[in-house]
């Protein structure tokens, strides 16, 4: 039997949770890498405190998974908290991932019925359309797409033609 924790992220292991995102991203044909700095950032107490607003787990000892969430507060039009996570891609569809997932919309949604404002209020996710299993994770707890981004990628081999200045 394994040994299983979940806990809210530790300062100390920033870094390892941002390679467990880019390891995560690369394995599903991503291009994406988060930096231990960008996520630090977002755990500045700002938008994301890091004992409140995140999760992660832990299965004998190696990380598996980690959630969070981000809420910056709007008065205006709408406000919207995000939650942001991922799991190593060898520990996928064990209930990993849906067990941050329910976490982070209770978390979210907490967030977001404490402000007091009255304005439309979402929960927001986001995953590129290669990963099915993201997708229909989503689906199964109600949410449903709403635009599409494109990330166009170049290869920098061979190099960009000059230009002349104009």
């Amino acid at each position: 039997m394994s040994d299983i924790t979940i806990r809210p992220a530790r300062p100390g292991e920033v870094s390892a949770l941002a390679a467990l995102v880019t390891c995560s991203e690369r394995a599903s044909g991503g291009v994406r890498v988060l930096t231990a700095d960008e996520l630090a950032d977002e755990g500045d107490g700002t938008t994301t405190t890091i004992e409140y607003d995140t999760r992660v787990v832990e299965i004998d000892g190696q990380l598996a998974g980690v959630a969070w969430v981000w809420h910056r507060r709007s008065d205006e039009r709408l406000d919207r908290a995000y939650v942001f996570g991922e799991v190593a891609p060898e520990l996928r569809r064990r209930g990993i991932g849906r067990a941050l997932l329910d976490w982070g919309l209770a978390r979210a949604s907490a967030r977001l019925n404490a402000t007091g404002v009255d304005v439309p209020k979402f929960v927001r996710v986001d995953t590129d359309v290669r990963r099915a299993d993201a997708i229909a994770l989503f689906a199964s707890r109600g949410l449903a797409p709403i635009r599409w981004f494109e990330d166009l990628l170049r290869p920098l081999d061979p190099p960009l033609d000059r230009v002349a200045p104009a």
